[in-house]
């Protein structure tokens, strides 16, 4: 365990080694201001993740896994995802990511991995192309718990994208309101191959969106899958 103390801490890091990094007073988060690169099993607990310029607060390689708990996430401005999960697992609980402009072309959390779960945290004020992106193959997604508002998303505010085998996708339970999806939906899931979604049990409302709230979409012509919306209000 590496114990933070209160304080700007400058200057990327890299941990290569498994450990869990965590705030010594969770009420006085420190803030970590270069990017955090995951190439092992890494837990971060009670800090500010605020990079100074422009590169991604937490950057996961492939094959790594990485939980955040506790975490404040956000950078002003940047041409580069605020978080970027190239593989492995990443699992997001109790956190606040927030007031980041990533600009046209760039989602602000890019989840394209095995596993990507993002639960019971707040996620406002981030505008990019979309607030949650995920190019999946064979991946189990969770979202579930959140709130998600106040967001802008030049094309859309979740965008699941599955090829291969067995894409697992539920997003429930989340308040999702006053968002804009300035050119898509608020949700869409385009699947191609056996892949699920279900969109289950959310408070969706006072969204702008130019089609559709929920849309789901046919990348392969054919493909064998299924999508799931009920009990939403």
């Amino acid at each position: 365990v590496i114990v933070v103390p209160a304080g700007d801490w400058g200057g990327n890091v890299e941990v290569d080694h498994d450990l869990t990094i965590e705030a010594e007073d969770a009420s006085d988060p420190p803030t970590m201001a270069g990017r955090l690169t995951v190439d092992a099993s890494v837990e971060v607990k009670g800090v500010r993740l605020s990079p100074s310029r422009d590169v991604e607060a937490v950057y996961i390689k492939p094959g790594a896994r990485a939980r955040l708990e506790n975490v404040e996430v956000t950078r002003a401005t940047g041409g580069t995802p605020l978080i970027e999960q190239l593989g492995g697992r990443l699992v997001i609980v109790d956190s606040w990511i927030h007031s980041s402009s990533v600009g046209f072309g760039v989602p602000a959390i890019v989840a394209n991995g095995r596993a990507f779960i993002l639960r019971d945290s707040i996620v406002e004020g981030i505008n990019a192309t979309a607030t949650i992106d995920s190019y999946a193959r064979s991946t189990a997604v969770v979202i579930e718990g959140n709130v998600i508002r106040n967001n802008t998303g030049d094309s859309t505010l979740l965008y699941y994208y599955a090829m291969g085998r067995g894409g697992r996708v539920n997003i429930r339970d989340n308040s999702i309101y006053r968002n804009v999806a300035s050119f898509s939906s608020v949700l869409t899931a385009t699947l191609e191959g056996p892949n699920k979604v279900s969109v289950t049990r959310n408070r969706i409302s006072n969204n702008t969106s130019r089609n559709a709230t929920i849309t789901g979409q046919d990348a392969s012509y054919g493909a064998t899958w299924r999508m799931h919306v009920h009990s939403n209000t």
